[in-house]
């Protein structure tokens, strides 16, 4: 899989509020150096933010994700994928009995990554990638291997915005920040720049297709640089 890094960072403090009142905070020391989104599980804070159209297969969106407590909460934290009002995928962590991350396959929870979320006020970075041609999705903690893959909630060729959700009846609070993305063929219209060609580092690719590295301008109409 070719890998594009793009500049897409979305800044935290525009996020729109579906539930609650979430919060852009600066307390905690940020992943991205500056303020993340913050949801209180004790007043079901949703927090909604539009991106630009994925579309691509192998397109991977990041996020950074922390917890004030990591075992033994009230509820999980989700991250929700959706295309308009239809709801594609979820990505879930810190459940009561564990600190794993899920994924929803279709009509139910699969493990995605045991023990995966260990430390509490501790910034953990999550990849999701989307297949739109097989309808699946999976994802993967601080650049690890990738899950199994498991299938859309609901059919579709797009990702438009992403929700994150903290629900329950204690104070336990969760984190976003620093939402980010690559993608395969652009990644829905994106632009940037090639981090890694078949998992190799581009800065360590000597040649391709018999070409110098330094002598490619671009992959795919995408800067080689």
């Amino acid at each position: 899989m070719t890998v594009f890094q793009l500049a897409i960072s979305q800044a935290q403090d525009s996020w729109t509020a579906v539930n609650g009142a979430p919060q852009v905070a600066n307390s905690l020391t940020a992943d991205s150096g500056s303020n993340y989104v913050e949801c209180d599980c004790s007043t079901a804070e949703w927090a909604k933010r539009v991106v630009t159209a994925v579309t691509d297969d192998n397109t991977i969106v990041y996020f950074a994700h922390a917890a004030d407590t990591v075992s033994g909460s009230a509820k999980p934290g989700r991250t929700e994928f959706y295309d308009g009002a239809t709801r594609v995928c979820i990505v879930r962590s810190n459940k009561p009995s564990d600190t794993d991350i899920d994924l929803r396959d279709g009509g139910s929870w699969m493990t995605a990554h045991t023990g995966a979320i260990t430390s509490a006020n501790t910034w953990y970075t999550i990849g999701v990638e989307f297949d739109f041609t097989n309808e699946r999705y999976r994802c993967n903690v601080d650049g690890g291997t990738m899950s199994a893959w498991a299938s859309f909630e609901n059919s579709t060729s797009q990702i438009d915005s992403i929700q994150f959700y903290a629900s329950g009846t204690t104070s336990q609070k969760y984190f976003w920040d620093t939402l980010t993305g690559s993608g395969g063929g652009g990644g829905g219209g994106y632009t940037g720049s090639i981090g890694s060609v078949a998992g190799i580092a581009q800065a360590d690719i000597a040649s391709i297709a018999g070409v110098a590295n330094a002598d490619v301008a671009s992959i795919g109409g995408v800067s080689n640089s």
